[in-house]
């Protein structure tokens, strides 16, 4: 799965709202395998790997909102 880096800082002081796949599964109404699917096919947006967590994965994946919403509009034959 691609994941970009950047840092917590960052996007905490520009107010960004971010989404865990959770989130994003749940936002979209599809499941974890059919997003993971994607990613893998490069058909949705790579996650941004912000820092260390507590499960197993030892990483904390999230996606923009606006970059979701982005995706979703594209998918709708939007912008």
């Amino acid at each position: 799965m691609p994941i970009k880096y950047r840092s917590v800082a960052k996007y905490a002081t520009q107010g960004k709202r971010c989404m865990r796949l959770n989130d994003v599964v749940s936002y979209l109404s599809v499941s974890k395998s059919y997003v993971n699917r994607l990613i893998k096919l490069g058909k949705f947006p790579a996650g941004i790997n912000i820092g260390a967590n507590l499960s197993n994965s030892g990483k904390l994946v999230v996606w923009e909102k606006v970059t979701v919403d982005q995706w979703l509009d594209k998918q709708m034959g939007g912008k």
